[in-house]
């Protein structure tokens, strides 16, 4: 849910391209949050947020990809799931 509050819409400040880059131009739904901020929103150390972000991806929930394509290397980007054609949303990141 954490993850959820900080995907990008229309309008958001996006220094991430979050928005522009990963959902008009690739389809996909983001967020965009370090593992130190997710510690500090959900009063969880950074090991326990390492160990439930890889149970989430190793379950298909999302997929962790670092910005490099957008030029910020150090960002974490976590997909949550992929626009289908006619604007529907396909939960899960699609390697399902």
């Amino acid at each position: 849910m954490t993850l959820m509050q900080h995907r990008s819409w229309v309008g958001k400040v996006d220094k991430h391209h979050t928005y522009t880059h990963w959902y008009k131009e690739k389809g996909k739904i983001v967020a965009s949050r370090s593992v130190e901020q997710l510690a500090q929103d959900m009063g969880a150390s950074e090991k326990t947020i390492r160990r439930w972000l890889n149970e989430l991806e190793a379950n298909g929930d999302i997929q962790k990809v670092k910005g490099d394509d957008v030029g910020y290397k150090l960002d974490n980007i976590y997909v949550l799931g992929e626009i289908e054609d006619g604007g529907n949303i396909k939960e899960g990141h699609g390697s399902r």
